[in-house]
């Protein structure tokens, strides 16, 4: 069974194929970047939620309530 899986493979492939791993500062950059995509407009609303006013050029609101 194990020579009939390496016949439909390619032989270059086979030979040639590597392990590629990015290094841990590239890792966790891209760990924090997917958190801050997911729960970051969770935490706009979550925001939202207890402010009355917000208004554009403030980072955080104005009144909260």
């Amino acid at each position: 069974m194990k020579a009939l899986a390496l016949v439909s493979t390619p032989a270059w492939w086979v030979k040639g194929r590597r392990k590629v791993r990015a290094s841990p500062v590239l890792q966790t950059l891209l760990l924090l970047f997917m958190l801050l995509a997911m729960f970051g407009p969770l935490l706009n609303l979550l925001i939202w939620t207890v402010a009355e006013s917000w208004y554009f050029p403030h980072s955080l609101p104005s009144r909260w309530g």
